[in-house]
């Protein structure tokens, strides 16, 4: 009996902890039953941090050695005077499944991934996998390309690549994506008031960052979001975002780089807008606007309905990125400050 108070009592001290209005994340160096959270004693995981900060609290994401491998739920929010901040300062979350070295059988046209996944595709809109920068979509009505995956009924994959491509020689890196559940970066309905800065996310395999519900004053600061299934960033409902100094590329969706919907309010400014599969924006919500953006290798710049709000500045579109470099004086000088670290890290 008092083996089992004893236990009672302490899981009642665990649970009733107080909220810290700083904690730190460090995957590789962290465990979560630190309290409270330091620089020195991170937390492991994004679940744990997101339990114990506080309401206007700030969650700082150490940079580490490795990319983290696990998805961000933003539950809760702060105020409009005092949001709550997720700080990354280069953080990596990468949450791709590296099949280069399969093992890969022919057949025909087509490679067979000797490896059970055991995943579906509910659709062509989100790219499956990626082969160099090179999105895969599944077969179906809309994909274009002759290239495409599928798979058997004992669920392996079946893939027919780019022409040239031929997995069997190692010589090109193929990267699946995510299942198609999955954002690298979400909101819940009350992540209202919250900022989040200097976060990449690749190989999501929904989107990058994935805003759905009613949030409000949202800002997305210098954060980049890279190879992901469908959007880089999507908004949806009700969502109010800002999006600031941020670059989204390669993404793989059949709308666009971008694309926000239903009701929502979006504001990009600042922002590279390059290489994704299709439109670079694409704006079927309420109010959307954009300001000192530039766009280059996305098969259009921007759609929208005659029944958005659209507000347009300057759009720096160019027909490549050897253009773009050429051109850089011209550009104010944050934009600049973003090509750079986009031609840096390439």
């Amino acid at each position: 009996m008092k083996i089992f108070l004893l236990l009672l009592l302490l899981g009642l001290s665990i649970h009733s902890r107080e909220k810290l209005s700083a904690v730190y994340v460090n995957h590789e160096t962290g465990n979560d039953s630190n309290y409270p959270s330091t620089a020195a004693k991170p937390l492991k995981s994004f679940a744990k941090a997101m339990n114990l900060i506080s309401e206007s609290g700030t969650v700082y994401i150490q940079k580490a050695s490795l990319p983290y491998t696990k998805s961000l739920h933003i539950k809760a929010g702060g105020t409009s005077e005092k949001p709550l901040r997720i700080i990354a300062h280069g953080a990596v979350i990468d949450l791709s499944k590296d099949i280069t070295s399969g093992p890969w059988a022919k057949d025909g046209e087509y490679f067979i991934l000797n490896t059970k996944d055991r995943r579906k595709f509910t659709d062509s809109q989100r790219a499956a996998l990626f082969v160099d920068s090179i999105p895969v979509h599944p077969l179906g009505k809309g994909i274009k390309e002759k290239y495409h995956v599928t798979f058997l009924e004992d669920g392996r994959l079946k893939i027919r690549f780019p022409e040239g491509v031929d997995p069997i020689n190692g010589k090109h890196r193929i990267l699946l994506n995510a299942p198609v559940s999955s954002n690298g970066v979400s909101f819940g309905s009350k992540a209202s008031n919250v900022i989040v800065e200097g976060i990449t996310v690749k190989f999501a395999g929904n989107d990058g960052f994935n805003l759905h519900g009613a949030a409000k004053n949202i800002t997305l600061k210098n954060i980049s979001t890279l190879y992901n299934g469908d959007e880089g960033i999507s908004a949806h409902g009700d969502i109010e975002v800002k999006v600031l100094n941020s670059i989204v590329a390669f993404n793989g969706s059949a709308a666009g780089g971008i694309a926000d919907v239903d009701r929502s309010v979006s504001y990009y400014e600042n922002c590279l807008v390059i290489n994704n599969y299709a439109n670079a924006f694409f704006f079927i919500g309420q109010k959307h606007s954009i300001k000192n953006c530039a766009v280059w290798g996305n098969r259009s710049k921007l759609h929208y309905r005659d029944s958005t709000e659209m507000h347009k500045g300057m759009i720096y579109e160019f027909s490549n990125e050897k253009e773009a470099r050429e051109n850089l004086d011209k550009m104010p000088e944050p934009l600049k400050a973003v090509i750079n670290k986009y031609l840096s890290s390439n």
